[in-house]
């Protein structure tokens, strides 16, 4: 993931998870790299927890698909609380409740994060497209979804 400025981003309409004129350039988050039928999940899904047995207490919690952990043939998910957690694809189900703002880490992100009007729909799993980057044009016109807001870095998380 890169952390970018809101400045740097506007709000994509196009659909996930990259333009067809660059077929190569998609994450490795394909139909064929998931197991389990789960080709449904996408990073900046939004999904709910079910079916946990040793933790039934997430049961119902709501999160952000984040990315496919191969090694762990697990889910990341940002969990509305702003806890980072991992789940098999058995055990998410895509919703589509919207981000409750009042459970994110960071409720004031809005009025402090977002100086230029233009940014002020960024919130995790938005999609975005990167722009006006000088030190990494390369990255201008990439796609990507929002993670998270980090205060210290004054940046937004895209993968």
């Amino acid at each position: 993931g890169k952390m970018l400025k809101a400045a740097n981003l506007e709000v994509s309409h196009a659909a996930a998870p990259s333009p067809s004129s660059a077929p190569g350039s998609t994450p490795a988050v394909s139909s064929t790299a998931v197991p389990g039928g789960s080709a449904d999940f996408q990073p900046g899904a939004r999904v709910r927890v079910k079916g946990l047995q040793a933790r039934p207490d997430l049961n119902g919690g709501l999160g952000v698909v984040v990315e496919w952990d191969e090694a762990e043939a697990r889910w990341k998910v940002r969990m509305d609380d702003g806890s980072g957690k991992m789940f098999r694809p058995v055990n998410l189900e895509v919703c589509d409740a919207p981000v409750d703002a009042a459970a994110q880490a960071t409720p004031a992100v809005s009025s402090t994060a977002n100086p230029n009007g233009s940014a002020g729909a960024l919130e995790p799993g938005v999609r975005v497209r990167v722009k006006g980057l000088q030190a990494r044009p390369e990255l201008n016109g990439c796609l990507g979804s929002v993670v998270e807001w980090d205060a210290a870095e004054g940046r937004w998380k895209v993968l």
